[in-house]
């Protein structure tokens, strides 16, 4: 008998939790279920500020990697899902088939489109060339090694983050401890720590969307960490060193420039002859269809919340969400049962890391700001790989993880 063939492409929050949940929900003689990436691994993307943060000597790139990355052989095993190492080039909504770089064509009954978004440099003139994106392993990586290239050079340093975000707010502040840790070694002689931090933000606060009261505890956080919160301040250009912010407003010198102010779409998605919104991405129905059969979910998707009319942001918790709910309308599909609609809950648990083993958790009902924050951050993290792994890897793997969190505290 042959069965239908579920394709998942992409291993993030979104590939990784559609995957599994419908191999849970079907038999293997329901379904072939295939999973694409084109990495071995998923890239635990909430701890990419960290990789940004962790000074050469405690660990070098490699060492990072094995830390935080999660190998998908690993995370796969025993659970029927078979995965496809390889790029996908295009695909052909109506013949239903993808084009792999190189598997050459993959034929699929059902398709789930979890490839994640790209950074967004809105065309600002000099952004892309001068500023230094955090969307990869290789990019927090890069970040770390030119700053510690310039302090090598120098008696103090600007680092200007441009976007207000929770990866802008995370980064700046785990910078703190770091940078401070760094002039030590590198200047013997300097007592002080001499640093300037500036975030600029484009809309009226930063966190723009969380709970008040969750800005409000960051914003003190980052004023006793002696950051420097510029809102309502948009970049129009960027050189080497300078920012140059709306007409009227004195450029701002800066070291380094990291940008966290946006992401869209992947440009391939543009190759794929499907709908796209506003941010180059899927958008999707109440069912997160986006065409007969073909699912998106995560940051490919563009999906409206009916209470709120506004797009639902990006993140793991939705993208998680989002999968499980997919995934129940592609089980429900392939035993003849109707689909149900996506009903984003109204709010979702949320933990804000803001430096020096401080963290503001967002466990809907309260919020635990401070070290039980950030040890909630660590349980979270934990309760997560022993999802997906053994549990004796998990632990292997979670403590890998706070032995490093550590080494910059």
């Amino acid at each position: 008998m042959i069965v239908p063939r579920i394709v998942i492409a992409g291993a993030g929050f979104g590939g990784i939790g559609a995957a599994r949940h419908i191999a849970r929900g079907l038999r293997r003689t329901e379904a072939e279920i295939i999973l694409i990436d084109h990495n071995p691994y998923q890239l635990y993307t909430p701890a990419l500020y960290e990789i940004a943060t962790v000074p050469r000597d405690a660990a070098p790139a490699m060492a990072l990697k094995t830390t935080m990355v999660l190998p998908l052989d690993r995370m796969l095993a025993g659970t029927g899902i078979t995965f496809i190492h390889d790029e996908i080039l295009g695909l052909d909504a109506k013949t239903r088939t993808l084009s792999l770089r190189d598997a050459g064509t993959l034929p699929f009954d059902y398709l789930v489109l979890a490839l994640g978004s790209e950074t967004n440099y809105f065309n600002i003139p000099g952004l892309k060339e001068h500023a230094y994106p955090l969307k990869r392993f290789e990019d927090a990586v890069r970040i770390r090694n030119r700053i510690e290239t310039l302090l090598r050079d120098r008696d103090t340093l600007t680092i200007v983050v441009g976007g207000g975000g929770p990866s802008g707010v995370e980064l700046v502040a785990e910078f703190e401890n770091y940078i401070c840790r760094i002039q030590r070694a590198v200047h013997t002689d300097q007592k002080v720590c001499r640093h300037q931090m500036v975030i600029l933000e484009g809309s009226d606060t930063i966190l723009r969307g969380f709970d008040p009261r969750i800005i409000a505890l960051a914003q003190r956080r980052l004023a006793a960490l002696d950051i420097k919160v510029c809102t309502g301040t948009t970049i129009t250009k960027v050189t080497e060193t300078e920012v140059y912010p709306q007409e009227g407003s004195a450029p701002i010198p800066c070291d380094i420039l990291i940008w966290t102010g946006g992401v869209a779409g992947l440009a391939s998605f543009g190759h794929f002859g499907l709908p796209l919104g506003p941010k180059g991405n899927f958008p999707v129905d109440e069912f997160l269809q986006v065409g007969e059969r073909i699912f998106a979910v995560g940051d490919a998707a563009h999906f409206i919340d009916p209470r709120t009319k506004t797009p639902l942001p990006w993140n793991a918790s939705i993208a998680e969400g989002e999968a499980r709910a997919a995934a129940k309308n592609i089980i429900a599909a392939v035993r003849g049962k109707p689909s149900q609609p996506f009903r984003p809950a109204r709010r979702y648990p949320y933990i804000l890391t803001v430096g020096k083993k401080y963290a503001i958790a967002d466990m809907i009902f309260f919020i635990l700001p401070g070290l039980s924050g950030w040890m909630i951050k660590l349980l979270v993290e934990l309760r997560y790989l022993i999802g997906i792994f053994s549990p004796a890897f998990a632990l292997r793997s979670w403590w890998r993880k706070v032995m490093l969190y550590i080494s910059n505290d």
